[in-house]
This record gives structure tokens, C-alpha cells and sequence, in this order.
């Protein structure tokens, strides 16, 4: 869960932004983009 960098609030997995502030949230890495960048991906 996304910590938000301005408020602090904990947030869903997949938020863009900030359930409480509405700040946008940083974008973290999935298990799928680490997939398609080191295999080469489909």
C-alpha cells in the first residue's frame, strides 16, 4: 500500500492519488512491468 508523501495516509495498491488529500501518489513498480522489461515481455 502507496504511503502518501504529503499527508501520509495509507492507500489501495493501484491509487493514483491520495484517498484523504487527493495528492497524486508516486507510481510503484509491478511484478508485471519487472516481467515484461527483463524478459522482453510479449
Amino acid at each position: 500500500m502507496p504511503e502518501c508523501p504529503q499527508c501520509g495516509t495509507s492507500n489501495p495498491a493501484r491509487a493514483k492519488f491520495c484517498m484523504e488529500c487527493s495528492a497524486p501518489l508516486p507510481r510503484c513498480r509491478t511484478e508485471e512491468e519487472d516481467w515484461d522489461q527483463s524478459s522482453g515481455g510479449p
